[in-house]
């Protein structure tokens, strides 16, 4: 049985698991032992190992069962969320600082050591706000915090954080209310501590610099200083996974150990055989990888970067070979043990995916630079399938940016970067002065990268059939070597290549985004496409607007709005407005009160007002509210819009509150009953009076409600008002989506917290 086939299939395994809809019982353990039992008595029984896969499908099936499991019943009790919990323990992950939105938030994992009673939390993820003393890893601390399940926004085409959150073992997050420190330093972050150290000593030297923040990316894999600016840059010349801590950078690094160490025993041991030296070469190159790797706080690439190293170094210890191929098996399966949620995130398969080509690549005899540009085109040509499932957009101009870049930083920045951090302590002011010149270096990179053209190709989900066809063409494209093999691959890509043929056949669609404590909607006619609201805007590295809005509109392949409203100013309503403006071309923006920041972003802009209506595609669209009062309360300022077919009529009234209310009534006293109503004010107790709820008597109530959030909404009083509809809130049934067919029938409502459903979803509501 050849070991890397028994490898993939403890992987294939862990990934059927990983990729349930549904979590499976404790008594699927059972089943799985059984059948790995089974499978190992047939093989040795029969002398067919092919019974061997299905006894490593079975390892994984448990293993993903088992873990999960495990991280289920380490999660915060439900009935503890949201009460005040004190707890004991130390700061164990850089913290990262952030304004936005009148705040100042840091950030940082806490490792507990005791709680309240009853509890086994380990990990939690702490907000502190407006703190007055900014903490340091290695803290001990006491806290009273304010806890919530691990949870995340559930959009299509958008970030699992949920998933992001239980992968790195995260128990419960909450914000803090008081702290006290108590003393420094736990042992158990010294690591954390050497990399605070160094993050400090390299702000201290050159953080007046533009680009300080990619130098210590590079140093130590802290991204979070990079502004969005420049992630914008290093996403659209796709040379972003230069500035993570990579393999490549691993790998430049144990040569670097394997060459000084073997050196070293080489001077020392005049009357040496090579076999010893190269022992110690060995020893040296997985040390400093190691120490690199903890330095980047062991994120995924370099996860497989050490344990293919480790592997290959085993091998050429045991003076056996142990091919690429192997090492890269062992690697993928040694992830996948550690973290099986890693294979739902697209890091994984970006890495994995890279590497593979890159073994493939590099093993010919041709001249280097001819092998250069091979491996370039042929890593670009494998991470399309990738990017298009999880991103859902490509750059085009990556091959020669990364041309450029890749051994502008590999080469000359980070030994650089690894050398002025090595001896930052010993040496300060030459340390100092390599980073200037590296940092001289990257500005010049960054120039380039400014001026190349930006062409970037958006493609829309594709059913699974045509992407596995793709996979195989691409596969083709890359491995087989005579014409034919290589045509029939790019025949298999075509379905995927060719543009997909409309999809939306539906009168209207509406769409409530789940976008937190705040408000979005789009709204689809056959020819027209249209925003209502924006969500909220958090901090630079966070706002609604580039991380749900846009990604759900290159999800659905939408590059062009024919319309926003921003219903009124505040925050959790146009907080994202900027961002989708600068990035999705916008026809006209209407808005209760001027922005002139945002105005000049849309081809045409206006304020809403009472009486405005227009038609597409048969669907008319009127503004009720506001009047010509000059209301002094933002809320009441809110845009009420009313979308009407010929059968169906829904309502979307903003932040409006009581007076609001009676105002829109008495404005409009034939206003009719309405299928949908997005409850105003996410259900707030001061808005949802009971005359309007007796005038437009809805059939479906929609609250857009953050989980667990701090205003309560929607309030259980306001709920009891809606009893005779259907409640529905965002945070329980992410984006929902309804549906009016061509026969003017409003379908059933489409939640995607049921349609996309991941098993950890529902971990955030009830037991399984």
């Amino acid at each position: 049985m050849d070991l890397r086939l028994l490898l993939l299939s403890v992987c294939g395994g862990i990934a059927l698991i990983a990729f349930l809809p549904h979590f499976p019982s404790s008594f699927w353990v059972t089943i799985s032992l059984l059948l790995i039992v089974g499978s190992c008595w047939l093989a040795w029984r029969w002398d067919r190992r092919e019974f061997l896969l299905l006894a490593g499908i079975a390892v994984g099936c448990s293993w993903g069962i088992y873990y999960g499991h495990r991280l289920h019943n380490a999660l915060l009790p439900i009935q503890w969320e949201q009460k005040h919990i004190t707890v004991a323990g130390y700061i164990s992950s850089l913290p990262n600082e952030e304004h936005g939105d009148g705040l100042t938030r840091q950030r940082f994992i806490f490792r507990v050591n005791s709680s309240s009673p009853h509890l086994t939390i380990h990990r939690l993820y702490l907000n502190w706000y407006n703190s007055q003393r900014s903490v340091r890893v290695g803290e001990y601390w006491d806290f009273t915090v304010k806890l919530k399940r691990p949870h995340g926004l559930a959009n299509p085409g958008g970030y699992d954080y949920h998933a992001w959150l239980l992968q790195r073992g995260i128990h419960a997050r909450g914000t803090i209310q008081e702290g006290h420190y108590t003393r420094c330093c736990a042992w158990q972050g010294t690591i954390h501590q050497w990399r605070g150290a160094l993050r400090d000593r390299i702000r201290q030297s050159i953080g007046h610099l533009e680009h300080h923040s990619l130098i210590i990316a590079l140093a130590m894999g802290d991204r979070s200083a990079i502004s969005p600016a420049q992630w914008g840059i290093l996403q659209q010349t796709g040379i972003s996974h230069l500035i993570a801590i990579s393999g490549l950078h691993i790998g430049l690094v144990s040569l670097l150990g394997y060459f000084i160490i073997f050196n070293i025993t080489r001077l020392l041991s005049p009357a040496h055989h090579s076999y010893p030296s190269q022992i110690y070469g060995l020893c040296g190159a997985v040390i400093a990888a190691l120490a690199y790797s903890a330095i980047a706080g062991f994120s995924l690439p370099t996860q497989r970067a050490l344990i293919m190293l480790a592997a290959i170094s085993v091998g050429k210890l045991s003076r056996r070979k142990i091919r690429f191929d192997l090492s890269l098996s062992i690697a993928l399966c040694g992830v996948l043990l550690h973290s099986p949620l890693a294979i739902r995130s697209v890091e994984f398969w970006l890495s994995f995916t890279a590497t593979a080509v890159l073994i493939y690549s590099i093993h010919s005899h041709h001249h280097f630079l001819y092998k250069w540009l091979r491996a370039q085109l042929l890593v670009s040509t494998a991470l399309v399938i990738p990017l298009m499932t999880f991103l859902h957009q490509v750059p085009l101009n990556t091959i020669a940016c990364n041309f450029i870049a890749i051994p502008l930083i590999s080469f000359f920045v980070l030994p650089g970067v690894l050398v002025a951090s090595s001896i930052a302590w010993v040496t300060p002011t030459f340390a100092t002065e390599l980073l200037y010149g590296c940092h001289l270096l990257l500005d010049g990179l960054w120039r380039i990268l400014q001026w190349v053209p930006t062409f970037m190709w958006i493609h829309p989900p594709v059913p699974v059939t045509i992407l596995l066809w793709a996979a195989l063409g691409i596969t083709l494209l890359i491995v087989a070597t005579g014409f034919p093999a290589r045509y029939l691959g790019l025949f298999f890509c075509l379905p995927f290549l060719a543009p997909l043929p409309p999809t939306h056949h539906a009168q209207l669609e509406v769409v409530v985004l789940d976008v937190g404590q705040g408000l979005s909607v789009f709204i689809a006619t056959p020819n027209h496409y249209f925003l209502y609201d924006t969500g909220a805007y958090f901090s630079e590295t966070f706002d609604i607007g580039k991380s749900v809005i846009v990604p759900y509109l290159r999800y659905r392949g939408i590059n062009h709005l024919d319309g926003m409203l921003l219903s009124h100013n505040d925050n959790d309503h146009i907080g994202g407005a900027q961002q989708v403006l600068q990035q999705i071309r916008t026809s006209h923006l209407w808005y209760s009160s001027p922005l002139p920041e945002l105005s000049s972003l849309a081809t045409h802009h206006d304020l809403c007002r009472q009486g405005l209506q227009w038609e597409w595609d048969g669907v008319l669209f009127h503004i009720l509210h506001p009047s010509g009062y000059r209301w002094r309360q933002e809320n009441n300022r809110s845009c009420v819009l009313l979308i009407e077919t010929q059968d169906v009529r829904i309502l979307l009234p903003g932040d409006i509150e009581a007076w609001g209310e009676y105002s829109l009534l008495a404005h409009h006293p034939h206003l009719q009953p309405v299928d949908i109503l997005l409850a105003p004010h996410h259900g707030s107790v001061t808005s949802s009076s009971p005359s309007l709820i007796q005038k437009l008597r809805p059939r479906y109530v929609v609250y857009s409600a953050g989980y667990r959030n701090a205003f309560n909404h929607p309030h259980p009083i306001v709920r009891q008002r809606y009893h005779k509809s259907i409640n529905l809130i965002t945070a329980d049934t992410g984006a929902l989506s309804f549906i009016i067919d061509q026969h003017g029938v409003l379908l059933p409502p489409r939640a995607h917290r049921h349609q996309a459903w991941r098993y950890w979803w529902k971990w955030s509501h009830s037991e399984p």
